[in-house]
């Protein structure tokens, strides 16, 4: 429990010193370049996830399962089942 509770301080700790730099420390061009990065990397994830979609398998019609599964039934029975 202790391992739990150090992990989620140090998190928050780093969460929120990330959040100070961000909004006292660092220029308007840096933030603006950070934003950037981020839309960057958010539009390239968008675009892996609508490929990967299109890529799954579509499903398969119900007369497409019963022509595959009348082919199968005569090639077992041309073996001899």
């Amino acid at each position: 429990m202790g391992r739990i509770r150090r992990t989620v301080i140090e998190t928050a700790v780093i969460v929120a010193g990330g959040y100070f730099i961000y909004n006292n420390v660092i220029s308007e061009e840096t933030k603006a370049k950070l934003d950037n990065m981020v839309r960057t990397v958010q539009d390239a994830a968008t675009k892996i996830q609508e490929i990967v979609a299109a890529q799954q398998p579509q499903p398969i019609s119900e007369e497409e399962n019963e022509a595959n599964r009348e082919t199968v039934e005569r090639q077992w029975e041309s073996i001899g089942y």
